[in-house]
């Protein structure tokens, strides 16, 4: 149960119903943004977020989706595992596929060059002391910028307040 009064998506109005408008109607609204709705201004925010990294050039809806999905696994996050899933399988991937990846994420159905910053940015989350000037040098050698390297790894950041607040508040 909620200690605070989040916007249901049958009753939201104004900003909070724009940002609920960005999610497939078949995965629902993810519990961070059923939080953030006590306040507007903060879930408008996210919502900038959300429009940054659906336009993104060079990390796709697939990437994003696969690399939350790890860092609520890791975390223990189970609601935003729970979404994540839903939407990784509505892109077309199978519960036993996603099973495996959560058990082993360096079996993400990836090119070697997405995997590579994938288990970057989960590692710069998980383990950030872990990481290092060769890893992030490999993948500049793959291609990746630094604001790509930078980008994947604060979308998996990205997770962490929000479910430490949502953990604090009882939203799942």
């Amino acid at each position: 149960m909620s200690l605070l009064p989040c916007v249901r998506p049958e009753a939201a109005t104004g900003l909070v119903a724009q940002v609920y408008e960005r999610f497939p109607a078949k995965a629902g609204i993810p519990a961070p943004a059923l939080l953030l709705s006590v306040s507007p201004d903060l879930l408008a925010g996210q919502g900038r977020f959300l429009a940054y990294y659906g336009a993104h050039e060079r990390l796709d809806h697939h990437f994003l989706a696969m690399l939350r999905f790890l860092v609520a696994t890791a975390m223990g996050f189970t609601p935003c595992e729970r979404f994540n899933r839903k939407m990784l399988i509505l892109m077309g991937m199978s519960e036993a596929e996603l099973d495996c990846l959560s058990k082993e994420p360096s079996s993400a159905p990836l090119d070697e060059k997405h995997k590579a910053l994938l288990l970057l940015a989960l590692k710069s989350v998980t383990r950030p002391e872990a990481v290092n000037a060769e890893e992030t040098q490999a993948l500049r050698d793959m291609g990746w910028t630094d604001q790509d390297i930078l980008d994947a790894s604060f979308h998996g950041a990205l997770l962490l307040g929000p479910a430490v607040l949502c953990r604090a508040f009882g939203v799942e």
